[in-house]
């Protein structure tokens, strides 16, 4: 039971993900998961790799083709979120369209939240085992108090059978919804662990750019309570200010991107 149950955890698991993708297309209506801009020789391409945890993470690629070194510095990064489509004027009649900037993440915020979401999983884990032997010891008890009841007829005897069948189904039923939520949990734990083992890699720090160089790194923000609908997305530079533009994913985006394009 435990293997078809993991294959069935990571398909809710993964089919329930949300992402950014960028709001406009190609010419050719190709679609392209990334938002390249260039500036006075200098060069981002940046793409949301996940939303999860709380956390919205980019992929930010910088290139250097400027005949003088670049400060990259992550922490000035930060995003706006919306309603609406960032070209609607910031007041609307439901009230206001923009969200308070969001500041990347430095690194030690983004491992302590990793930390925080493995313990947490780790304890719910030991919660949920105690709540599966609670239903087996509770199941098993009521059983034994029905075997010893006297019987004095036929019709007694079959509804404390109904009964029984009824209550081990529900047991059955709640194991099973137990076992799930702990596979999905398990999964969820190993991702963390793998994300916390990487994040000194993979995260972009603060670097000074030569000319000719390039550097690559995610970027962490905190998602809030809900995915808004617009994001945009300032990456400021040397003076420049980047500003990417990303909307969040439909069912309806996601049928046309697996046909490779957003027409």
């Amino acid at each position: 039971m435990k293997i078809p149950l993991y294959f069935l955890t990571i398909i809710l698991l993964t089919s329930c993900q949300q992402s950014l993708i960028p709001t406009f297309t190609q010419a050719d209506n190709k679609y392209f998961p990334s938002i390249l801009k260039e500036k006075n020789d200098i060069i981002l391409l940046v793409q949301n790799l996940e939303i999860n945890d709380g956390l919205i993470i980019f992929d930010a690629e910088i290139r250097n083709y400027s005949d003088k070194p670049i400060l990259i510095d992550p922490l000035s990064f930060y995003f706006q979120s919306f309603s609406f489509h960032p070209a609607i004027p910031k007041k609307t009649k439901t009230g206001s369209n923009t969200i308070a900037r969001v500041w990347a993440m430095d690194e030690q915020s983004v491992a302590d939240l990793y930390e925080h979401k493995i313990r947490e999983r780790k304890a719910g884990n030991t919660f949920l085992a105690i709540l599966a032997v609670g239903l087996v010891v509770t199941d098993a008890c009521l059983d034994a108090k029905d075997a010893n009841k006297s019987v004095s007829s036929e019709s007694e005897y079959r509804e404390i059978v109904k009964k029984e069948t009824l209550r081990d189904a529900g047991t059955a039923v709640g194991l099973l919804a137990i076992d799930a939520a702990a596979a999905g949990n398990d999964l969820k734990s190993i991702k963390n662990d793998e994300d916390l083992y990487y994040l000194p890699d993979e995260y972009l720090r603060q670097t000074v750019l030569q000319p000719g160089d390039k550097c690559r790194g995610k970027v962490y923000f905190k998602k809030g309570e809900y995915l808004m609908p617009y994001y945009q997305v300032f990456l400021p530079i040397e003076n420049e200010s980047f500003v990417m533009d990303f909307k969040k994913e439909t069912p309806k985006d996601r049928r046309r991107i697996k046909n490779g394009t957003l027409e």
